[in-house]
């Protein structure tokens, strides 16, 4: 009796590559990629809008020892406010965000610096002078936001600024994948 050949074994699939500009496998748009394609940051395709960036009184910067406007991709903005012992509803909304219904629920809300990537790459929605808070606070009453930019006023200043942390506001979650 003639046994039969083994099967060839499986390759397993390549990793999924990614350009800027493509939809992310959370449903946003990668506004940041690595070198091969495979891993980077990608936007929301939705705005959220109407909330305050909250912790009024409290310097988050200084009371988590960490720079919110360099910080990597993914962090826990959430969990540093709360360790912070404030409430940011900015923060909170951006957490609950999902683009792909609940699959990808690592959402958060975007450092100054990612915002400001977001918008050179022409990809924060809105009008002119539309704002989006950022997870950098700037003192206990202030923190940062950035405005879609008005190109046809050189008087319009492009870079982030800082707003009292009671100020309405959208939020565009960002997450890493």
């Amino acid at each position: 009796m003639e046994q039969e050949p083994a099967p060839a074994p499986v390759e397993p699939a390549p990793a999924p590559t990614f350009s800027i500009g493509d939809t992310g496998p959370g449903g946003g748009i990668v506004f940041e990629v690595s070198a091969d394609g495979t891993s980077g940051l990608e936007v929301a395709p939705d705005v959220l809008v109407g909330f305050t960036y909250g912790c009024v009184g409290v310097d988050v910067t200084e009371t988590t020892q960490v720079d919110l406007s360099d910080a990597p991709g993914g962090l826990d903005t959430v969990g540093l406010l709360v360790n912070a012992g404030c409430i940011s509803p900015a923060a909170d909304a951006a957490a609950a965000y999902s683009a792909d219904n609940g699959t990808n629920t690592d959402w958060y809300l975007p450092s100054a610096n990612e915002l400001v990537t977001i918008r050179e790459q022409g990809r924060l929605p809105g009008l002119p002078g539309t704002s989006y808070w950022s997870a950098t606070d700037d003192s206990t009453l202030n923190a940062f936001l950035v405005q879609v930019v008005d190109t046809n006023n050189p008087l319009f200043d492009p870079a982030p600024s800082t707003t009292g942390k009671e100020t309405v506001a959208s939020v565009l979650p960002v997450r890493s994948f």
